[in-house]
């Protein structure tokens, strides 16, 4: 599966699936997945679907809680998590522009389980797409099901409880509005 593919399944899901008020890529501080709830709160969702991507990620979040940058692969995902996790104490929104309410990626259910063990110790939540066996508990007796979808793994913690400013929901509608137009472009070939 491809990062795009993932990405527009996660948009569909929220949109549609928990009526989140709108979902933007690449916006706001760049994350991959954008959603604002109804609620005024922003949900950042990572998108993994290369394992060792994964890995640096949870790496670079490691590093940040042990404020030792040594090692870790990306001085930008030092410096994310470092300002999410807030490790220090110091940051605080006004000061860094930019800070979801929940974070979580999004990962192919073959990565759960690198998912789930790296978020372990943070507010960081994990969805996992794909295949999923379950049992299903009737009075006659079990049944397993397979289902194809969304499956939360780790439920996010809130990083803060600010809603979104009106600088951010003017960065987002500008966002949405840029991605229809350049949709648009291609689909017309204009």
């Amino acid at each position: 599966m491809k990062a795009s593919e993932l990405k527009t399944i996660t948009m569909g899901e929220f949109i549609y699936g928990k009526g989140y008020m709108g979902l933007f890529t690449e916006g706001l501080g760049n994350g991959d997945v954008v959603g604002i709830r109804n609620s005024g709160y922003i949900v950042e969702f990572e998108i993994k679907v290369d394992k060792q991507d994964l890995r640096n990620e949870i790496k670079a979040i490691r590093c940040a809680i042990a404020n030792d940058m040594r090692g870790c692969y990306s001085n930008t995902k030092f410096y994310k998590h470092e300002v999410y996790l807030d490790v220090k104490g110091r940051y605080l929104n006004e000061l860094t522009g930019y800070k979801p309410n929940l974070f979580y990626f999004v990962v192919p259910i073959e990565f759960e389980l690198i998912a789930v063990d790296g978020v372990n110790g943070t507010p960081y939540g994990v969805y996992c797409h794909g295949n999923q066996e379950y049992t299903l508990h009737f009075a006659s007796g079990d049944q397993q099901r397979t289902a194809n979808g969304f499956k939360e793994s780790v439920k996010a913690k809130p990083i803060h409880k600010d809603k979104i400013t009106y600088e951010q929901m003017k960065s987002v509608v500008r966002k949405a509005t840029t991605e229809l137009y350049e949709t648009r472009k291609k689909i017309l070939k204009v």
